[in-house]
């Protein structure tokens, strides 16, 4: 699907104490020990309430506060499978229910697949939460993977179709975070592609912008010999905004050249990820893109202090046609 107006989609934001403002059938989120996570939870309005496990946590013990889920081992649109199965009833009945997830501890692959498992569990809608933090623990230098990267890889369900002819222009484009070693892995494995980066940009607090170029700064040697990456910027917290960027600049290299490689992969914020997984899901299905990621042994289960406001992505829609074409 070509031409989606992000437009379409809502974002609403609310202060911590406002966030009990809507009602939900039920509300999943991902544990960890993030105060912005757990209190959310415990904010929300809703008649079910889930935690999902995420075993990169190495939690030791499962929280009481919510009924939880543990899909275990399995790939990210399994997962999602196993998340619907264990909360949704009969699929004639799923239409009705309002349901809120919060990504905000989900693991970044997982929120990508949210949209192919959607359409596979017949929901049509959710609402989607993200709590912007106060700091992170260790401000520039915090990181939230541990144990190095295992590899780097298409994510399930975001394979592409890629040209097998060397003579095919090749493009990367990397949503940047904090952790310049995930940065690292990410370049070096398109080499030979054109690099483009995006920041967020307002970033989620003020020094997180400069904190971000602060941290890629660090990775120049997997820059590619051209000279190093072109710059793009987006709303760290706004994955519309970010789906409609992405889509302008491809737009721009696909009438250049129309026929390109193109690797997608993010690893800033996880409406920064939201918004790579919905420009795929709607406009590079079935075409000759990848959504990879560099998968790592396992995760910090906090990393920020405090919970400064909460984004509530309105209506995110699996139905391209109702998002504008």
């Amino acid at each position: 699907m070509v031409g989606v107006d992000y437009s379409y989609f809502r974002r609403e934001t609310y202060l911590p104490e406002n966030v009990g403002s809507q009602a939900y059938d039920i509300f999943i989120s991902s544990y960890n020990e993030s105060e912005r996570v757990v209190e959310l939870m415990a904010a929300v309005s809703a008649a079910q309430k889930y935690w999902l496990i995420h075993d990169e946590y190495g939690l030791k013990d499962d929280p009481s506060t919510a009924a939880c889920i543990s899909p275990g081992p399995v790939g990210e649109i399994e997962y999602w499978a196993v998340v619907f199965r264990s909360v949704l009833p009969t699929r004639e009945a799923r239409t009705s229910l309002k349901i809120g997830i919060d990504i905000t501890g989900m693991m970044r692959p997982v929120i990508a697949a949210l949209m192919h498992g959607m359409r596979l569990a017949g929901l049509q809608s959710v609402d989607v939460f993200y709590s912007d933090p106060v700091a992170y623990v260790r401000g520039a230098e915090t990181k939230f993977s541990q144990g190095g990267v295992e590899r780097v890889s298409q994510i399930p369900g975001f394979e592409g179709s890629h040209w097998s002819d060397a003579s095919v222009p090749e493009v990367l484009v990397l949503g940047a975070g904090y952790d310049s070693s995930l940065h690292s892995q990410v370049l070096e494995s398109r080499r030979s592609a054109s690099h483009y980066v995006m920041f967020g940009l307002p970033g989620l607090q003020a020094h997180m912008y400069q904190d971000a170029v602060f941290r890629f700064q660090e990775v120049v040697e997997s820059w590619n010999e051209r000279g190093g990456p072109s710059t793009l910027h987006a709303p760290a917290n706004d994955p519309f905004a970010t789906a409609s960027e992405l889509q302008r600049v491809i737009s721009e290299l696909e009438s250049e050249s129309p026929d390109i490689d193109l690797y997608l992969c993010a690893v800033g914020s996880k409406s920064q990820v939201l918004g790579f997984a919905l420009y795929h899901y709607f406009e590079r299905r079935s075409t000759s893109t990848s959504l990879i990621f560099p998968y790592s042994v396992s995760y910090s289960a906090e990393t920020s202090v405090g919970w400064s406001r909460t984004h509530v992505f309105e209506t995110v829609s699996v139905i391209g046609g109702s998002a504008g074409s």
